[in-house]
């Protein structure tokens, strides 16, 4: 009976833990007009707030130094149609509408427009 306890004492359970793969999918792209703002409307309070979007990247590390150095990319740009060069990404909340606009204002207009909502 001893010799039983001891064993079951010294048993060695070896877990394997798998993190999750976080995948992002492109929900859709906003492509402001000149000095627009995005906004977010929150439909469950009513209301209309900026958009709140992740801090920039500021550390890079040497692989991806040395894979920018060796993959380097000329590409003729356009002037006809220029291709965006900074890109963020939203901090993207739940009931919530994005919408591009100058001011508060035409979001209200946008809202009536094409959702039917009503915000005083």
């Amino acid at each position: 009976m001893l010799y039983d306890k001891l064993k079951d004492k010294d048993k060695i359970e070896i877990t394997k833990q798998q993190q999750a793969e976080i995948q992002k999918v492109l929900d859709s792209k906003i492509i402001p007009h000149e000095n627009h703002t995005l906004f977010e409307v929150d439909l469950k309070e009513l209301t209309i707030r900026q958009a709140e979007y992740l801090p920039p990247k500021t550390t890079l590390h040497w692989w991806e130094a040395l894979e920018m150095f060796y993959n380097k990319k000329f590409k003729t740009v356009s002037l006809d149609s220029p291709t965006t060069i900074t890109k963020s990404e939203l901090v993207k909340k739940e009931n919530c509408l994005y919408i591009s606009a100058l001011n508060k204002r035409n979001v209200k207009k946008i809202l009536e427009r094409d959702f039917k909502i009503k915000i005083n």
